[in-house]
């Protein structure tokens, strides 16, 4: 289950990157709106300049995966909270309650207690116990056992994003770490490496009379 779990999560990832558009801000460009000011931070050394473009490179990366992460998770909730208004209006089920579903007589349970371990609807004649809700036509039957599953594996895709979203957020904390401590470079401040000079400027902004 796990090795299904990370490759399903890795292909969603793999696809979703072509699209994907930066939603933080960036090292500034270097052009020059009158609003904007440089300040001389720090000039490099040839050595530091490849630790901090690699470091830039990397956490300008980092951005851009946790942006698409963020969205395809609101994504699948979206997708969520339409499967289960669905299955509201459809079937009288609640999104917070537990629910058994006999296949055999075709019969939907309300149990005592939703499990935090497993999912609040099942299609599994194991269990036992309930109160009826009501009983399902085959035409019913089929339409209900198809929004499960879908749920079910929305389920499981966003288990695998929100683990993905965890260790990009780890990453982005390592790198911002790094570029702390080897260059005093602020995570919430903007700054500009000027190539040429090999200097990096902390840009500001300045009042527009």
């Amino acid at each position: 289950m796990i090795a299904k779990l990370n490759c399903l999560c890795v292909l969603v990832l793999f696809f979703s990157l072509a699209d994907c558009q930066a939603g933080w801000l960036r090292f500034w460009d270097g052009s020059n709106p009158d609003h904007l000011a440089k300040t001389l931070w720090r000039d490099l050394s040839a050595e530091e300049e490849v630790k901090f473009e690699q470091l830039a490179n990397r956490r300008s990366e980092i951005r851009a995966e946790i942006t698409m992460l963020l969205r395809l998770i609101e994504e699948k909730h979206a997708e969520n909270d339409s499967i289960n208004l669905e299955l509201k209006l459809a079937f009288g089920v609640s999104p917070d309650a537990a629910y058994r579903f006999d296949q055999t007589g075709k019969a939907l349970y309300r149990m005592p207690a939703r499990s935090k371990e497993t999912d609040s609807l099942t299609a599994s004649d194991a269990s036992e116990g309930g109160v009826l809700h009501r009983v399902l036509s085959e035409k019913e039957s089929a339409e209900f056992l198809k929004l499960v599953g879908v749920r079910q594996q929305n389920r499981i895709v966003l288990q695998g994003l929100e683990i993905l979203n965890k260790q990009k957020l780890g990453q982005w904390e390592r790198v911002c770490g790094e570029l702390l401590r080897e260059f005093n470079v602020q995570r919430d401040q903007n700054y500009h490496y000027d190539k040429e000079k090999r200097s990096l400027y902390w840009v500001t902004t300045t009042n527009v009379q």
